[in-house]
């Protein structure tokens, strides 16, 4: 396997380091978030001020309640910080492996060898998704972890469902980068349009079901997928999986394609 996937691999081991300190800053961000839960439990007067704040405000923070186990969950993480970490993240790696590599000129190192530039691209998307689960695995234990130590009821199924639904989503994000990084060869453009995209996308699906201009558009953004089942509730929704793991490998594909056909020398 290592033989098979080794450029997959070699890109996991260099970026061993920056995962590692990725995982520290998540674990340390969630375990922080999830023990000051017990000083908000109870707490029913935040909820009183959340109902006097306008739809598309309480839309954006991504829960009314604040005080129960999923609406603080929701709305101090899952909402908009997680989200924005692990994207950040993804879409950094996506951007830097075949865009970044091209502008330091380690990627014709690479091709210099009997490999392919499918294959690079293929094992690069590889490399991003073991890293992107990584971290997500990482998520899932700080969440459950802390809740355990302060007695928060939450469904480990729906957390994990939480969990496998945001390391989707931003494995999606991730190879859109990477695929724009491929077609272009510019790091600084496929990072800066893929992360436009988040944004609109993210502001598209929060703000859709209180602004009836966006309704009719709110299942063209991938935070839909993310978002809109409310996995903390409801769990696993194996149509959205679906879709965004379609996303991903038609990202990926599109970015073989593109790569293939690209001039590096230009």
């Amino acid at each position: 396997m290592r033989q098979v996937l080794r450029i997959a691999w070699q890109s996991i081991k260099e970026n061993r380091k920056g995962l590692l300190g990725w995982s520290i800053g998540v674990l340390a961000l969630v375990l922080l978030t999830v023990l000051f839960y017990p000083a908000m439990r109870g707490q029913e007067e935040f909820n009183d001020i959340m109902k006097d704040m306008p739809d598309a405000l309480k839309a954006l923070m991504g829960a009314e309640d604040l005080v129960s186990p999923v609406g603080y969950l929701n709305s101090q993480l899952f909402q908009m910080m997680l989200p924005a970490l692990f994207l950040i993240f993804a879409i950094g790696r996506g951007g830097e492996w075949i865009a970044g590599e091209e502008r330091k000129g380690t990627l014709e190192m690479l091709l210099a060898n009997p490999v392919s530039r499918a294959r690079v691209v293929a094992e690069r998307s590889v490399a991003l998704a073991v890293m992107v689960v990584l971290l997500g695995v990482v998520l899932f234990a700080g969440v459950a972890g802390g809740a355990a130590l302060v007695g928060m009821e939450i469904g480990i199924y729906e957390l994990l469902a939480a969990c496998l639904a945001l390391t989707l989503l931003a494995v999606a994000f991730g190879e859109i980068g990477l695929f724009l990084g491929a077609f272009t060869g510019k790091k600084s453009l496929s990072v800066g349009i893929t992360s436009a995209i988040a944004v609109a996308g993210f502001l598209l699906a929060t703000l859709a079901p209180v602004v009836d201009v966006l309704e009719p558009f709110e299942k063209y953004s991938p935070f839909y997928y993310y978002l809109g089942n409310n996995p903390l509730i409801n769990g696993v929704d194996l149509l959205h999986t679906i879709v965004l793991i379609a996303i991903a490998l038609v990202a990926t594909v599109a970015a073989a394609a593109g790569f293939e056909r690209r001039d590096l020398a230009t």
